[in-house]
């Protein structure tokens, strides 16, 4: 399989469009599937697809068949989809709060009113969630989804063991999804 898969790319590297093509059509529904699946939007989703096909050919020289052309192509994916998302988290982490704890209008995606209203009732609930819960407990949150740091960071910042980092994000996802509404 190997030797097929470096036979494949080194076809695609000469420029032979028909092997393109049949990689191409080979990988691009697990491809599509495993982006929707993270990112849960067909726009977005058709965009990194092509993002990651694009790489895969700027990228086809330095692939040495070391694993399969599968893994390989999924090896990008992955990082590509890990990225497009840490971008989308600084990106709505870079609010600079209201009073209440809102981002300004500028920052907030809306289509209606009643969507502006649910999405400020959304987000004072959740504060109001947070806001009760242990300092230590609240921070890591912030550090891990706001701030997009990995569980290993803040491990470091926190000097706490990775465990205990990912015992206290479990526990506390679990808390805000399923503690009551506060009023």
């Amino acid at each position: 399989m190997e030797n097929n898969d470096k036979a494949l790319v080194a076809k695609i590297v000469s420029g032979d469009r028909e092997a393109f093509d049949a990689f191409y059509e080979k990988h691009f529904q697990k491809v599509y599937n495993y982006i929707f699946v993270q990112v849960r939007n067909h726009a977005d989703t058709e965009d990194l697809t092509q993002d990651v096909f694009m790489a895969a050919v700027q990228s086809f020289e330095t692939y040495l068949g070391k694993s399969s052309l599968s893994c390989w192509l999924f090896g990008i994916t992955k990082n590509m989809v890990r990225n497009w998302i840490r971008s989308k988290q600084k990106a709505s982490s870079h609010f600079e709060p209201l009073e209440e704890g809102v981002p300004k209008h500028d920052t907030v995606d809306r289509h209606t009113p009643l969507k502006h209203i649910e999405y400020r009732e959304f987000l004072c609930d959740w504060r109001r969630k947070l806001d009760n819960m242990p300092s230590e407990s609240k921070k890591i949150f912030y550090m891990k989804h706001f701030d997009g740091l990995s569980t290993k960071d803040i491990s470091r910042k926190t000097q706490r063991s990775i465990g205990a980092v990912k015992t206290d994000l479990y526990r506390t996802r679990k808390t805000l999804l399923h503690q009551p509404c506060s009023a």
